[in-house]
């Protein structure tokens, strides 16, 4: 573990598990789950281990993220930057996304679930984590999704651009947040078009969305 204490002082993020990769075992998962509970490393270092941990499946690195995100969250400091760090990490690794998790949370502190979501979109790995979260999430918990973003994050707010120009966080969500729609529509169920029909009728300010909801039929 020194390498991954080097790391954390030097760099602030962790390299060397992608070098174990193929050395994985029960004893590997719990030193990396012990050290990802020392408090002496940073938030987004521990974020990549439980990233790891999550992705091989190690429940108890489940348990412990899970521990990170209290209702209501930490309002402040070290707590909230873990609790944020790890709410990102459960919705891009966890099964389910982590959402009976993350719902509730987002639903008690809105600051909080922005700060989780601009995470997410902003990642330097777009558009995989949006892709696995729509993946994993059913067509309810998508529809509550887009409707807390539009309720977030209204079109009337979107940026407006012309011609080359950098993309920047507010434009990062907006696309995350139309992304989860499309999605919805994409999917073609009787449970996506369920889900549409809420969405249209939650936010009917959002004419178009008829549209959206003649196109999943048309799946």
């Amino acid at each position: 573990m020194p390498l991954i204490d080097r790391e954390n002082r030097k760099y602030g993020h962790i390299l060397i598990t992608r070098e174990v990769g193929g050395c994985w075992d029960d004893r590997l998962a719990n030193a990396l789950l012990i050290k990802a509970k020392d408090e002496k490393l940073k938030p987004e270092c521990m974020g990549h281990l439980l990233s790891d941990l999550l992705d091989h499946k190690v429940d108890e690195a489940r348990a412990f993220a899970e521990s990170l995100v209290p209702l209501p969250p930490p309002s402040s400091g070290d707590g909230r930057c873990r609790a944020v760090v790890t709410a990102r990490v459960l919705m891009t690794h966890a099964k389910d996304a982590g959402w009976s998790i993350l719902w509730p949370a987002f639903q008690q502190d809105a600051e909080f679930g922005r700060e989780v979501i601009l995470g997410v979109a902003c990642s330097s790995d777009w558009p995989w984590p949006v892709g696995s979260i729509r993946q994993r999430l059913t067509e309810y918990q998508l529809a509550d999704l887009y409707i807390w973003l539009v309720q977030q994050y209204p079109h009337a707010e979107d940026p407006k651009h012309e011609g080359v120009h950098t993309v920047g966080p507010r434009e990062s969500v907006t696309e995350f947040r139309d992304s989860v729609l499309r999605h919805l529509r994409e999917r073609g169920t009787h449970e996506a078009c369920e889900a549409i029909r809420r969405i249209a009728s939650e936010l009917p300010e959002l004419e178009w969305l008829k549209w959206a909801l003649l196109e999943a039929k048309n799946v």
